[in-house]
Order: C-alpha cells, then structure tokens, then sequence
C-alpha cells in the first residue's frame, strides 16, 4: 500500500506546513522543525543512557 502512505506522507507535509504558516505565523519551513525537534529528543535520549 505504497500509495497510501505516500498520500499520507504527502497530507502530513502539507497540512503541517500550512498549519506553520497560516495559524501559527512562523517563517520557518517544517523540515526545519522537524529536524530541530529529533535533535532535541536524540540529545535527551543520550543524556538519559537510553541511546545505544
């Protein structure tokens, strides 16, 4: 079901993109929040011993 979760990918990018831009008024781009937040989660993960 390939095609599935490429439209789901494809309507999660999107709507999160639009939620970024329009609701909440930022100027970044999503990758941009995305890659931020699994910084973020990685670096607590180290600092807690639960990364291998």
């Amino acid at each position: 079901s390939i095609p599935a979760a490429w439209f789901i990918g494809l309507i999660t990018l999107v709507g999160g993109q639009l939620i970024l831009d329009r609701l909440l008024g930022f100027g970044t781009e999503l990758p941009v929040v995305i890659e931020f937040a699994g910084g973020l989660f990685f670096l607590i993960l180290v600092l807690l011993g639960k990364a291998r």
